[in-house]
């Protein structure tokens, strides 16, 4: 990144004039008669840029998969998708129908917008064939909130009335969380890179979009911890009671969640403070019920439930 210093002229009494640096226009196609845009951006500094300048350019990738760690692989391709590229070319130097089929589930089921275009034995073309600001980043974030609490919801109906077929779905919907939160991600990260105005993506200032990855992964996390919960009620079939205090305990952390994620998204201070002292209280009801409850480590599911019960109200704080 270049620095330039240039002192402002006056002129007529009312025009500031400054003189833009040449190497700078003249790669960008600047001429005489040329016009630019100026934003003003939160912290008051400006962003400069031809009026022919498209925003939303293509960026490329290569991403060369030396081995046969699927792990290593879905790194290189998410950080290729959080870090704004268009087109993602996955090329394999061991050629593998294996990590091809990961590859392509993974992208069916966790990346919004990102499809396959072309594949070869030793290749699969990726490319972004959505337009990001088809999903405001609000839009996502409702959703977001919405999709975790009907699954604390469902795993709640299903601690008294057991239904596979709920807790399968609510298994599958933590891939949608994922979705969403990756795309979230993308876009706060195209904000900070000036990739997309802040205002495009919702975001009133740069320093707002800590606050929201915060947010947004809390809730990503609380989704897993709700499909754990319902991986542990397939596997018991029903059969592991819950003491009625625990499902309670349950039923305030999802309370607790619904609360804090409408004042994460209205931004309401008030309801957050309340949330706070809830969490509190829950927490120390957690604690008082495992010391009550002293035959607990007897029954595992029952342990490992209000683990995750205990992380759902921790992360909803």
């Amino acid at each position: 990144m270049s620095t330039f210093r240039r002192r402002v002229q006056v002129t007529g009494g009312s025009t500031f004039i400054v003189s833009l640096p040449k190497e700078w226009a003249r790669r960008v196609g600047i001429l005489s008669g040329s016009e630019v845009v100026m934003e003003i951006l939160p912290d008051y500094s400006l962003r400069v840029y031809p009026s022919t300048y498209a925003r939303r350019r293509s960026y490329e990738r290569m991403v060369v998969i030396d081995s046969l760690n699927e792990g290593k692989m879905i790194r290189e391709v998410i950080s290729s998708y959080l870090a704004g590229y268009t087109t993602v070319n996955v090329v394999f130097k061991v050629p593998s129908e294996r990590l091809r089929a990961v590859l392509k589930e993974f992208i069916t089921h966790r990346i919004v917008g990102l499809e396959i275009l072309e594949e070869t034995a030793d290749s699969v073309l990726l490319h972004l064939v959505v337009d990001p600001s088809s999903l405001p980043l609000n839009e996502a974030i409702k959703k977001m909130a919405k999709t975790v609490s009907y699954m604390l919801m469902d795993v709640r109906n299903t601690l008294t009335s057991f239904d596979e077929g709920v807790l399968k779905s609510v298994i599958e919907r933590d891939d949608t969380v994922d979705k969403l939160f990756l795309f979230v991600v993308k876009q706060l990260n195209l904000v900070l890179l000036g990739g997309i105005k802040p205002s495009d993506a919702g975001v009133e200032t740069l320093a707002e979009a800590l606050y929201i990855l915060i947010g947004v992964k809390s809730m990503e996390r609380i989704a897993d911890h709700a499909s754990i919960i319902a991986r542990e009620l397939l596997m018991s079939r029903g059969k592991a009671p819950l003491p009625d205090q625990v499902i309670e305990l349950y039923e305030g952390g999802e309370e607790l969640f619904n609360a804090i994620s409408r004042s994460f998204i209205n931004i309401d201070k008030a309801v957050a403070n309340d949330v706070m002292l809830k969490a509190e209280s829950l927490r120390r009801e957690e604690r008082g019920l495992r010391e009550k409850l002293v035959n607990i480590l007897n029954f595992p599911f029952v342990s490992i439930f209000m683990d995750h019960t205990k992380r759902i109200i921790d992360y909803s704080m």
